[in-house]
């Protein structure tokens, strides 16, 4: 198995920062694609890895293997902010409807 996809397994900091090096702005297309806001891309892409970050053992497999897993579940991260926003924008027209 290559360094990168062990270090990322192994949940080894230099792994999530060449993955970062790596594929960021590949992450940040994939949300953008989605969000129309680059900042909110960003931030979709940074919660993304965090999610996975923070789930050990969820991967394994090689370096193309990591690059499409992680491009899926910052493509994910996107529908679901796309998703809370929708709800919460709901939640606010509902609310002004119902003020006095």
């Amino acid at each position: 198995m290559d360094q990168l996809v062990d270090d990322f397994a192994a949940r080894r900091p230099s792994g999530l920062e060449q993955v970062y090096a790596l594929w960021s702005s590949l992450f940040f297309s994939v949300a953008r694609h989605s969000i129309s806001d680059s900042a909110r891309a960003e931030d979709c892409v940074h919660d993304a890895l965090v999610r996975v970050w923070r789930s050990p053992n969820r991967f394994a497999g090689d370096r193309q293997m990591l690059k499409a897993y992680l491009i899926a579940c910052v493509r994910n991260e996107s529908f679901a902010m796309l998703r809370r926003e929708g709800r919460r924008d709901a939640r606010e027209r509902k609310a002004a409807r119902l003020a006095p």
